[in-house]
């Protein structure tokens, strides 16, 4: 885990990035937006070899609630359907203890959260 700190207009604001999440545990590099509908779910590989994903924080870090920096919150995404989720005709239907359901693309899938 990385904590660092920054101040803009004299506030100060405490950011946690869990580094250990991309590069521990391969089970992370799938993009399961992508596995879920049948696509890769690998993305490219980087210049190190390991494959390229972007976290996605289901409930905004911004909002600070409780939860929000958990491994449940997060969800490993492609570049194209993380832009989706925040810009495109997404809808996050259903938030469990054990899965989100979103509708994406006119389908309603079912994405199983990791539970450490």
């Amino acid at each position: 885990m990385i904590k660092y700190r920054y101040q803009i207009n004299n506030t100060t604001y405490k950011c946690i990035y869990f580094k250990f999440l991309v590069t521990e545990t391969p089970h992370f590099f799938k993009t399961f937006i992508c596995e879920t509908l049948g696509l890769n779910p690998y993305s490219f590989k980087k210049r190190n070899g390991e494959y390229y994903i972007e976290n996605h924080h289901v409930i905004p870090r911004a909002k600070l609630e409780s939860g929000s920096l958990s491994t449940n919150n997060l969800l490993t995404v492609c570049a194209n359907h993380h832009r989706q989720i925040h810009y495109g005709n997404v809808e996050l239907l259903e938030n469990t203890n054990d899965y989100f359901v979103y509708s994406i693309d006119g389908k309603n899938i079912k994405i199983k959260k990791y539970n450490g």
